[in-house]
């Protein structure tokens, strides 16, 4: 298995730990700390769910723009490895 990945996509992951970070921290989470709900989900609950939904959404975007072949390579190389 070939590791293509180079040395910029490090700043999107350092980015993307440093924006769970703080959104997953007390002044954020203050905010949602009321009494209400959305859609009979506590608001609280609702933010974090959210939050953490759209940061592997993120994740997983970024990973596949950032190394779109990466998967392909590795099919190649066990092609090439059972010829």
């Amino acid at each position: 298995m070939k590791n293509t990945v180079s040395q910029k996509p490090n700043g999107i992951w350092l980015l993307s730990l440093c924006a769970g970070i703080v959104f997953l921290n007390f002044p954020f989470i203050q905010v949602f700390n009321g009494g209400g709900d959305f859609f009979g989900v506590p608001t609280l609950v609702a933010y974090i769910f959210l939050a953490w939904s759209l940061l592997l959404l993120g994740l997983i975007v970024f990973s596949h723009i950032l190394c779109p072949n990466s998967d392909q390579d590795d099919n190649a190389e066990e092609r090439r490895k059972d010829q």
